[in-house]
């Protein structure tokens, strides 16, 4: 009997010990399960957070590359806008250059014409003065007066061009085109030409005054010599 008490007691304190060892393990294995949900957790915040980071870097590159864009934009059209402001302000500075070149040439033009015209007038006033005298001691007189009066028809005529060379209309716009430039220029050399016409005229009329005169007084000469030989 005793014998058989002793066999359970050494039964129970196996089945004992195997109930600790096994509860032992259970444990262990549920920690173990739980340190590996808990790296799991951790591993899956990590991974959430690192796409959460590529997501905003990708974010932060999109807005940056759109800033970027956005500033060149901004830039070529500053640029673009100087550039217009500049090509303006050059043609406006070319206009003001050729206005100034056409008008100073012009103004040059009616001066010189002017002075002229006054130098032929001075040159009629001669003429008359000497047709008066050739008149005056029965010479012959009547081509020179003709050519003289022809004359003052182109002094009259002269200056009305020189009158409308000045009223030409030769202000150069800012942008405008070479074309124009060129076709006020054109202009400016087609109506002092017409003067230049005029003037030519005036002197060749005057030449032959001045040479029927002198063939007046080589006339008076003459006759006064021969009269003064058949005298003789």
């Amino acid at each position: 009997m005793k014998r058989i008490f002793v066999s359970l007691t050494a039964l129970s304190l196996m089945l004992g010990a195997g109930s600790a060892s096994a509860l032992v393990d259970a444990r262990a294995n549920s920690e173990a399960k739980a340190a590996v949900e808990v790296r799991q957790n951790v591993f899956r915040d990590l991974q959430m957070k690192f796409r959460e980071s590529i997501e905003g870097r990708k974010e932060s590159i999109k807005e940056e590359s759109e800033a970027r864009k956005e500033a060149m934009k901004d830039a070529r059209g500053d640029f673009n806008v100087e550039v217009r402001t500049m090509s303006a302000e050059r043609k406006a500075e070319k206009a003001e250059k050729a206005d100034e070149r056409i008008q100073a040439k012009v103004t040059g033009l009616i001066r010189a014409y002017m002075n002229v015209i006054s130098q032929l007038e001075n040159i009629i006033s001669r003429i008359n003065s000497r047709i008066d005298k050739v008149e005056a001691r029965g010479g012959d007189t009547t081509i020179a007066k003709a050519k003289v009066d022809a004359a003052l028809r182109g002094i009259v005529e002269a200056k009305l061009r020189v009158n409308a060379l000045a009223n030409l209309d030769l202000t150069v716009a800012s942008g405008t085109a070479s074309t124009t430039v060129r076709a006020k220029n054109e202009a400016a050399r087609t109506a002092s030409a017409l003067v230049k016409e005029s003037l030519k005229s005036v002197r060749q009329n005057l030449m032959q005054a001045v040479r029927s005169l002198n063939m007046s007084v080589r006339g008076e000469v003459n006759a006064a010599t021969t009269a003064t030989s058949t005298d003789q």
